[in-house]
C-alpha cells in the first residue's frame, strides 16, 4: 500500500450536512442516484465537494465519488424553477447558521483509519486525521468535535480566515486536517468560546491570549 492509499476510506462532511448535524454513517449513494434527488450535473457535484459544499465519500483512489443521501434530500427541497445553483445554497447555509441551525446536538464523526492526535501543534506520524487541540480548548477541558470549515469559522467568530490560521500555528486553536490536501478544520465549540470573548465585537490575539491566561490560573 502507498502512502497515498492509505488516507482511503476518505470521508469528508460538506458544509451543508455540517449545519444539519449530520454524521458520515450515511446512507451513500453514487453520483447518478445524486443526481436523480437533486437534478443537479454529476460535474457540478464534483466542484462543490471540492469546494466543501457538500460531502463525499472515496474508497480508493480510482473509486467513483459517493455523496450523502441527507444532504442530497436537502439540496432537493431548495429547488425553484430546477436545480439549485451554488449562490442559492451558500445563501441557505448562511441562513441556518445566522438562525442558530449549526447548533446541532454534537455528534461522533467515523474517519478513516486511526487519528493522529498531537497536543502539541505538530503532525505526526504523517498519519490521517491529524487532530492538534489548541490552548483554548486545553484550558476549557474542549476534547471533541465537530469541526468547521475555515469559512464557518469565519462567520461564527467575525475573524478573518488568515487570522485564524495564524491563531492555529501560534497554538491558540486547535485543527483538524483530514488528508494531505484537505483544508484544515476547526473545532467548533472552542470557536463559540472565542467568538464570545469580543462582547460584540470580534476578539483580538490580546483578549484571546488573555483569556487563557486567565482560565489557566483558575484552573491551577
Amino acid at each position: 500500500m502507498t502512502s497515498a492509499d492509505s488516507i482511503y476510506p476518505h470521508r469528508r462532511l460538506g458544509e451543508v450536512a455540517e449545519v444539519h448535524g449530520f454524521t458520515d454513517d450515511g446512507p451513500w449513494i453514487a453520483a447518478g442516484a445524486a443526481y436523480g434527488i437533486t437534478g443537479i450535473n454529476t460535474w457540478v457535484l464534483a466542484r462543490w465537494e471540492r469546494e466543501g459544499v457538500i460531502s463525499v465519500l472515496r474508497t480508493s483512489r480510482s473509486a467513483s465519488r459517493l455523496y450523502l443521501k441527507p444532504e442530497m434530500e436537502v439540496l432537493a427541497t431548495l429547488t425553484a424553477h430546477g436545480p439549485p445553483d451554488l449562490r442559492r445554497v451558500r445563501c441557505y447555509v448562511k441562513m441556518r447558521i445566522e438562525d442558530g441551525g449549526h447548533h446541532a446536538p454534537p455528534v461522533a464523526k467515523r474517519a478513516a483509519g486511526r487519528p493522529t492526535v498531537d497536543g502539541k501543534g505538530g503532525e505526526q506520524l504523517g498519519e490521517f486525521p491529524v487532530i492538534s487541540f489548541g490552548l483554548v480548548a486545553k484550558v476549557n477541558r474542549v476534547r471533541s468535535g465537530p469541526w468547521m470549515t475555515g469559512r464557518f469559522a469565519s462567520l461564527l467568530t467575525g475573524v478573518p480566515i488568515s487570522r485564524l490560521d495564524r491563531w492555529r500555528t501560534a497554538g491558540l486553536l486547535s485543527y483538524r486536517q483530514d488528508g494531505p490536501d484537505v483544508p484544515m478544520r476547526y473545532l467548533r465549540a472552542e470557536l463559540v468560546i472565542v467568538s464570545e470573548l469580543g462582547e460584540g465585537e470580534p476578539p483580538t490575539v490580546h483578549t484571546v491570549r488573555r483569556h487563557v491566561r486567565l482560565a489557566t490560573g483558575m484552573l491551577t
